[in-house]
């Protein structure tokens, strides 16, 4: 079975998608920033700390 020229570029779209999403997530994490949101100093989950 070939693929076709769509499967390549749904594929390569998906793979970029994903990237983004990771490098994203990287970026924030380095900035201190968490996907929940909050604010860590309070909160204490993303340590594991309870407030």
């Amino acid at each position: 079975m070939q693929m076709q020229w769509i499967d390549v570029i749904l594929l390569i779209l998906i793979a970029a998608a994903l990237s983004a999403a990771a490098v994203k997530c990287l970026r924030d994490k380095k900035r201190g920033r968490h996907s929940c949101g909050g604010d860590c100093a309070s909160c204490g989950q993303c340590t594991g700390r309870r407030s």
